[in-house]
């Protein structure tokens, strides 16, 4: 499998590091510029639109700056993964922790995002397909991290 069907990484942006608590932020695609959305059953990925207020995140920081959890401005609820097993879904629902990493992570800003119960997972944002405006999303699940890798850059 080649380098570019395996790119799972995303955008924080921005930075969890400098981040105020309950400023909204986008997660975005490095790969092609999607924005992590809530669909219809799940997160997906779709085209930026300003006006969709799924596609907005506020942070809130947990036992450390590198803990945190992720609320959707349109839902008010909270980035949920349900396993950490290939092709987990991912939906939102109660608040779920998250940790941040730049261990392994080659690109210059960029961190790793896992929920803190499924350490060895981690969002896997579409494998780089791109989706024209008006499609309703690409399902956004968690992939192991021996399998992948995710980034997320900001």
């Amino acid at each position: 499998m080649n380098n570019s069907i395996r790119d799972i990484r995303i955008i924080l942006y921005p930075h969890p590091s400098i981040m105020a608590e309950q400023r909204q932020i986008n997660l975005v695609s490095v790969a092609n510029g999607h924005f992590l959305s809530q669909g219809e059953a799940e997160l997906v990925a779709r085209q930026p639109d300003q006006n969709d207020k799924t596609q907005r995140w506020t942070i809130e920081f947990g036992e450390d700056e590198k803990t945190i959890a992720l609320k959707n401005v349109g839902t008010g609820k909270y980035m949920l993964a349900r396993g950490g097993h290939a092709s987990a879904l991912t939906n939102t629902g109660d608040k779920q922790w998250w940790q941040w990493s730049t261990d392994d992570v080659k690109a210059r800003g960029a961190v790793r995002l896992n929920p803190k119960e499924y350490p060895q997972a981690y969002l896997n944002h579409f494998q780089g397909v791109r989706v024209g405006v008006g499609h309703p999303g690409i399902k956004v699940h968690m992939w192991p991290w021996d399998v992948g890798e995710l980034e997320l850059a900001g």
